[in-house]
C-alpha cells in the first residue's frame, strides 16, 4: 500500500505540473510580445535583448521559478523579423530548458492592414528530479531511480492581424505535443506536453500628440486540453520616452500591478507584482516578477515611431492645404488685379479723342494721355492689396517672422510656410542636436533641426502646425525647459 501511496503522491505532482503550470506564466509579456506569439518577432521595429525573471508563490515550497533571455529584430528590407529564445523554468521536482529560434513574416496588405505569421522551432530538455520527492518510504522500488530527463523537438506557430491600432492574434505552443516517457524495472511515469492555444486582442487608444501617450487593453486567454480556460485582461498606460504602469487580472489565480521606466533611450526596466486571489491566496504568497531590457541602437518603439511618422503626414497635410491655400487667394487677387486692368482700358478707350489728326503729333495721342494703363492708380503695379514683405525678419516677443525658402530640414528640402515653435538657435550643429536629444526625451517626438545658410545657424524645432493658437499652446509647453523659446512664423 506504501509502494501505491508513494507513486500515487508522484503522479499527482506531474498532473498538477502538466496542467497547470506547462508554459510559464509571465505578467510583462506585452513588453516581449514573441514570447507568447512567434508572429510578433521583431514587431518592436529595433534590436531588443530582454531578460525576465518570476518568482512565483512565495510562501509555498517548490513554487514555479522561471527565466527567459531573449533577442529579436527585424530585417525591415525584406519584411521578416529573426529571434531566439533561451528559458528555464523550475517547478517543484521538475526542471525545464528551452531554446528555439523564430521567425516573422510580414505579409503587407495595404498601410494599415497586416497579417503577420510566425513560427519557432527548438528543444526541450525536461528533468525530473527524483530525489527531491517527499515520500513516506524513499527505498519503495516504485520510485524511479534519481534524475529522469529526456529532450525532445517543440514548435510553435502564430498569426497576427494588424488594423491601424487594432491587433488581434493566435499561437499555438507545444504544437507537436511530445510525450516523455520514464521507466525503470518496476515502474514508469509520463509527461505529455499539452499542445496550448493563446489568443490575444489589444487596442492602442492615443492620448496625446504632442507627448505621445497611450492607453491599450490587452486580453489573453489560454486553453490547453485538461485545463481549465484561463484569460488575463490587462490595461497599460504607455508614456513614450518615460515608461508604462499597468494593471493585470489573471481569471481564478491573482491580480497584479506592473511598473515600467525607460532610464534612456536604449535602456529600460520593469517590475511586477502578483497578488493571489481565491483559496489559494491563504498560503501562497505573492508573486514577483523583474524584467530588463536593451536596445541595440537607440531607436523607438513601433507604437511611438508610427505615433511621430502619423503626426509627421498631419504637418505635411496641413502644410500643403496652407500652401493651396495662399496660392488659391493669389489667383483670386490676379484675377482681380487682371478685371481692373481690363476695366481700366475700356475706360481709356472710350474717353480717348476722335483720330483726325496724325497720332504721332497729337496731344490727346494715347501715348501721352494720363488715363493710359501705364500711369493708372488701380495697375497691379500700384495695387494696395499685393502680398507685403515688409516686416520680415523681426524680433518681437515670442514671435518672428521669416522666408521659408532661407531654411531647410534635416534632409536638405526647403520647409513650407507654417508656425514653428523654436527652443533655441545655433552656430554649432552639436549644440543644436544635444538640445533636440532634450526635448525627445521630454515628450516632442517631432524634434528636428532647421539650418539657415544665410545666417550660419541651426534652429531646434519642437513643434510646427498652421494654427496660430496650436503653436501658442505648444510653446507654452516648451517653455518649461527654455524660457526664452518663441514661434518662427515663416511666409
Amino acid at each position: 500500500m506504501k509502494k501505491h501511496f508513494s507513486l500515487a503522491i508522484i503522479v499527482a505532482t506531474l498532473a498538477l505540473s502538466v496542467n497547470a503550470q506547462q508554459l510559464p506564466l509571465y505578467s510583462q509579456y506585452y513588453a516581449v510580445p514573441m514570447l507568447y506569439n512567434p508572429a510578433l518577432t521583431g514587431s518592436l521595429e529595433s534590436t531588443n535583448l530582454s531578460l525576465i525573471h518570476k518568482s512565483m508563490w512565495s510562501d509555498i515550497p517548490g513554487a514555479p521559478v522561471t527565466s527567459a533571455l531573449t533577442i529579436e529584430g527585424p530585417i525591415q528590407e525584406k519584411n521578416f523579423g529573426l529571434g531566439a529564445v533561451l528559458y528555464n523554468d523550475v517547478t517543484d521536482i521538475t526542471h525545464r530548458i528551452g531554446f528555439s529560434g523564430l521567425y516573422s513574416y510580414n505579409v503587407k496588405i495595404n498601410d494599415d492592414n497586416h497579417f503577420l505569421l510566425g513560427a519557432s522551432f527548438g528543444v526541450l530538455n525536461n528533468k525530473i528530479d527524483f530525489t527531491r520527492a517527499v515520500v513516506e518510504d524513499v527505498n519503495d522500488p516504485y520510485l524511479l531511480n534519481n534524475t529522469q530527463q529526456k529532450t525532445v523537438l517543440d514548435a510553435n506557430f502564430g498569426m497576427v492581424y494588424t488594423w491601424t491600432d487594432l491587433e488581434v492574434g493566435v499561437a499555438f505552443p507545444q504544437f507537436i505535443g511530445n510525450s516523455l516517457n520514464y521507466v525503470n524495472e518496476n515502474s514508469s511515469a509520463y509527461y505529455n506536453l499539452k499542445r496550448h492555444i493563446i489568443g490575444t486582442a489589444k487596442y492602442v487608444f492615443r492620448i496625446s500628440k504632442s507627448k505621445p501617450l497611450t492607453v491599450y487593453p490587452l486580453v489573453a486567454v489560454r486553453f490547453a486540453n485538461g485545463a481549465p480556460l484561463q484569460y488575463d485582461v490587462n490595461a497599460v498606460l504607455d508614456w513614450t520616452g518615460k515608461g508604462w504602469f499597468g494593471v493585470t487580472y489573471r481569471s481564478n489565480y491573482a491580480v497584479g500591478i506592473n511598473l515600467g521606466v525607460r532610464l534612456n533611450s536604449t535602456l529600460r526596466a520593469g517590475y511586477a507584482y502578483d497578488l493571489a486571489v481565491g483559496t489559494i491566496k491563504t498560503y501562497s504568497g505573492g508573486s514577483h516578477e523583474i524584467f530588463l531590457g536593451y536596445t541595440f541602437g537607440g531607436k523607438e518603439s513601433k507604437s511611438s515611431e508610427e505615433n511621430a511618422d502619423r503626426m509627421k503626414q498631419d504637418l505635411l497635410t496641413d502644410s500643403m492645404m496652407a500652401v493651396l491655400k495662399m496660392q488659391n487667394n493669389d489667383n483670386k487677387k490676379k484675377i482681380e488685379e487682371l478685371k481692373m486692368e481690363v476695366d481700366s482700358l475700356k475706360q481709356n478707350k472710350s474717353n480717348a479723342p476722335s483720330n483726325n489728326n496724325n497720332p504721332t503729333n497729337n496731344d490727346n495721342n494715347p501715348t501721352n494721355n494720363n488715363n493710359t494703363p501705364t500711369n493708372n492708380s488701380n495697375t497691379p503695379t500700384n495695387n494696395n492689396n499685393k502680398f507685403n514683405t515688409t516686416g520680415l525678419n523681426e524680433e518681437t516677443g515670442n514671435m518672428r517672422v521669416s522666408y521659408a525658402s532661407d531654411f531647410m530640414d534635416e534632409e536638405g528640402k526647403i520647409l513650407m510656410p507654417n508656425y514653428y515653435v523654436i527652443v533655441g538657435a545655433y552656430k554649432n550643429k552639436d549644440g543644436a542636436a544635444d538640445q533636440k536629444k532634450k526635448y525627445l526625451l521630454k515628450g516632442f517626438p517631432l524634434s528636428t533641426i532647421f539650418f539657415n545658410e544665410k545666417k550660419g545657424l541651426y534652429y531646434v524645432c519642437v513643434a510646427g502646425t498652421t494654427n496660430q493658437d496650436a503653436a501658442e499652446t505648444e510653446l507654452k509647453d516648451a517653455k518649461y525647459g527654455t524660457p526664452d523659446a518663441w514661434i518662427f512664423i515663416l511666409q
